[in-house]
């Protein structure tokens, strides 16, 4: 018999099935569920864009500090050509200093190159990455700072006075040759018939970058810096975990490189007038993500290495402007 009352009283509920209850639950359960796997989907590739615009941020910096530098490189100056400088007699040796080519004082060589075949690497360098499954290429370079020291007091001579500053070595330079110094040493007169006759004393910069490890045991782009009568060691970019240089010949002096070489591939250093840069950096801490990726720098290609890092290469391509001038000069 139906009850009258329902249809009377319009709050009356006569409530859910168990059927209905469970087919609600069901179904709240599977929205629930793509809710979730949005959720870890969306936090997943939160995650990967965070690394990579670190590692990009990493990569970018130490190119850019690199890039800075080889704009520079081969210029000593007022134009003198590096081979005219030479070092003060008493100049002193530096502590820790680089050999052959490398040399802090080899004039002659503005920019060059190698590749880390074992960790002691050009006298100076005893942490250097191995090339072996990843390109580990090392790279001097020399140039003067952006601003010389002149004699601004009239006194025919350049000094403390002047601005020289004792933390510093300085090339003392005219159109025609050039002394290096620093501040243990009297600088070169200036005077006619002098040492170098009206001379600038611009601040000298010799680095030499590589691939090492920090503080913390992370691959890192690192240089040996001359200061203070020592080559000191920096860390310019942690994160970077191999270098891949290719140097651009200039094999007809027409002023445009004619191919781009390893650094043991290269037939005349004061050829090369532009190089590419190829960069490997990985993020700061593992995560879950396994990278399986192979990737290519320059004529290298570093095979997948199955850890839990993100990685990205970033590269540039840079003219030697200065190097460029010379060629003209010399032509």
């Amino acid at each position: 018999m139906i009850n009258k009352t329902q249809f009377k009283n319009p709050n009356y509920q006569s409530g859910l099935t168990l059927l209905e209850v469970m087919i609600s639950l069901t179904l709240g359960l599977f929205m629930l569920q793509g809710l979730v796997s949005l959720l870890v989907s969306t936090k997943a590739m939160y995650n990967r864009e965070e690394d990579l615009t670190e590692i990009y941020d990493t990569g970018n910096a130490a190119l850019s500090i690199l890039i800075q530098d080889l704009n520079r490189v081969g210029f000593l100056g007022s134009g003198v050509a590096p081979d005219r400088i030479t070092a003060a007699a008493d100049l002193d040796v530096l502590i820790n200093g680089c050999e052959d080519n490398a040399d802090a004082f080899e004039f002659s060589r503005p920019l060059w190159g190698t590749e880390a075949l074992t960790s002691n690497v050009v006298g100076c360098i005893d942490d250097a990455q191995v090339s072996s499954a990843k390109p580990s290429d090392v790279l001097a370079l020399k140039f003067v700072g952006r601003a010389s020291v002149t004699d601004i007091d009239g006194d025919q001579d350049i000094d403390v006075d002047d601005g020289l500053k004792e933390s510093e070595t300085y090339l003392m330079v005219n159109d025609e040759k050039g002394i290096a110094f620093d501040d243990e040493d009297s600088a070169p007169t200036i005077t006619e018939g002098g040492d170098v006759p009206l001379g600038n004393a611009w601040p000298y910069r010799s680095y030499v970058y590589y691939i090492g490890t920090d503080d913390e045991n992370r691959p890192s782009l690192k240089r040996k810096s001359l200061q203070q009568a020592t080559m000191k060691e920096e860390v310019v970019s942690s994160g970077v975990e191999a270098m891949r240089i290719l140097y651009g010949e200039d094999k007809d002096n027409d002023l445009q490189a004619n191919t781009f070489s390893p650094a043991d591939k290269v037939e005349d250093w004061n050829n090369v007038i532009a190089i590419k840069v190829f960069m490997l950096v990985r993020s700061e801490e593992a995560c879950e993500y396994v990278d399986e990726k192979v990737y290519q720098l320059g004529d290298v290609q570093i095979p997948a290495q199955a850890d839990y890092y993100r990685r990205a290469v970033v590269q540039a391509s840079v003219s030697l402007r200065n190097i460029e001038m010379l060629k003209k000069v010399s032509k």
